[in-house]
C-alpha cells in the first residue's frame, strides 16, 4: 500500500511533464507595418483609401491599433487562440459611438484579418481589412505609433534673429498704418465729394 502511494505522485509528475505548455502565437515581435482597407456599407457603400501606420508589435501587444485609433478606442476581451487574435472594441468621436470586434492571424513575419464596426444609431457598418509585415526591430518606440516624423525641436532664436523679426515687424506696422491712413483720407475725399452733391 505505501509502495503504491509513493508511485501516485511521481506518475502524477511524469504526466504533467508530458503535457506540452501552451505555446504563443506564431509572431515574430518588432516594429511592423500595418495596411487597412475600409468598406462602410449602409447610407451609400463608400470605399476609403487605404491607411498604413507602424506599430511595436509584442508577445502583450498583439491587436494592430493606430496611435489616434488608441486614443479614442478601448479593447476589451482579447483572446489568443493558437495564431489568432480576437478582440471587442468601442470607439467614440465626433461621428457618433461605433461597436465592434476584430480578428487577426499572425504568420510569423506577415498577418492578416479584419474588423468588423457598427455605428450606434445608424444601420452603417464599417468593415477593415487589415493586411501587416514585420518591417524591422522597434528601437524602443511605443507600443502604438504613427509614421509622422516627431516634431521639431523647440531652440531659442538668437540676437541677430530676434532683431530682424522686430525690424520685420516695425515695417508691417508702418505699411499698416500707412494703408490706414490712406483709406482715411480716401474716405474723407468721398465724404466730402457727397455732401458737395447734395448741397450744390
Amino acid at each position: 500500500m505505501k509502495t503504491h502511494l509513493l508511485l501516485a505522485p511521481l506518475m502524477l509528475a511524469n504526466l504533467l511533464m508530458t503535457i506540452p505548455a501552451a505555446a504563443g502565437p506564431n509572431i515574430n515581435p518588432g516594429l511592423w507595418e500595418f495596411t487597412t482597407e475600409t468598406q462602410m456599407q449602409g447610407g451609400g457603400n463608400m470605399q476609403v483609401p487605404a491607411e498604413t501606420h507602424t506599430q511595436c508589435i509584442t508577445q502583450d501587444d498583439l491587436v494592430p491599433m493606430s496611435q489616434t485609433a488608441s486614443k479614442e478606442c478601448q479593447i476589451t476581451n482579447v483572446v489568443t487562440n493558437g495564431d489568432t487574435i480576437s478582440w471587442d472594441i468601442v470607439c467614440g468621436g465626433q461621428g457618433g459611438q461605433m461597436d465592434g470586434n476584430g480578428e487577426v492571424t499572425y504568420h510569423g513575419d506577415t498577418m492578416e484579418g479584419s474588423m468588423v464596426m457598427a455605428i450606434s444609431g445608424t444601420n452603417m457598418q464599417i468593415t477593415n481589412t487589415i493586411t501587416g509585415r514585420r518591417i524591422g526591430n522597434c528601437n524602443g518606440q511605443p507600443s502604438a505609433s504613427s509614421s509622422s516624423p516627431p516634431p521639431p525641436k523647440q531652440t531659442q532664436p538668437s540676437a541677430v534673429e530676434e532683431a530682424v523679426t522686430e525690424d520685420a515687424a516695425d515695417v508691417g506696422q508702418a505699411a499698416r498704418d500707412e494703408v490706414k491712413q490712406n483709406t482715411i483720407d480716401e474716405v474723407r475725399k468721398g465724404v466730402r465729394s457727397i455732401f458737395s452733391n447734395i448741397f450744390d
